[in-house]
């Protein structure tokens, strides 16, 4: 990772993490991009279902941290990587329930891609992608980390992203219409 593209609070964050002061280090680390990653929950979940996983985010990062390279992590996109696979692991436990039992929570979105018509019918994936891109404004590079995980090749990441970019347009006009 580039030091000089690191936010300051990202170079805390790994300083105290190195000094063994966890607690510190998820405090700092949750209140620079905690607000944004509840967000990135609360845009396909009620609030209370919400607040549950981003709980789970939360013990997630605190066992992770310490082990992190922070030297090639952007733990922005590393939380919000976190937050994906939870509502991952989140829809697949529902999709594993019989219809039947499955309890029916409807949450109001607020603005975003969750107000267009036919965003609930897409896959899962392309709802990461559109919340990611328009309500968050990551960059496409930083989608792709998200999405298919960190690399060192930049070709790669660069067709990743091009890639996601793509789709975001294709779907955004298939919301359009």
């Amino acid at each position: 990772m580039n030091l000089v593209s690191v936010a300051p609070r990202e170079l805390s964050v790994a300083a105290l993490c190195k000094r063994g002061e966890l607690p510190r280090a998820a405090a700092t680390l949750f209140a620079s991009h905690g607000t944004e990653v509840f967000a990135f929950l609360e845009a396909f979940l009620d609030e209370h279902t919400a607040r549950g996983l981003f709980g789970e985010v939360q013990e997630r990062a605190m066992a992770e941290l310490l082990g992190l390279d922070h030297d090639k992590v952007n733990l922005r996109t590393w939380l919000f990587g976190l937050a994906r696979r939870a509502h991952l692991a989140h829809v697949q436990a529902l999709e594993a329930q019989p219809a039947s039992s499955r309890a029916v929570v409807s949450s109001q979105p607020r603005s975003g891609p969750r107000t267009k018509a036919g965003f609930d019918a897409l896959a899962v994936d392309d709802k990461h992608l559109l919340v990611l891109c328009l309500d968050r404004g990551l960059r496409f590079d930083e989608i792709a980390e998200i999405l298919y995980g960190a690399t060192d090749d930049d070709a790669r990441r660069k067709r990743w992203a091009e890639a996601l970019q793509a789709r975001c347009t294709e779907l955004q006009a298939t919301l359009a219409t």
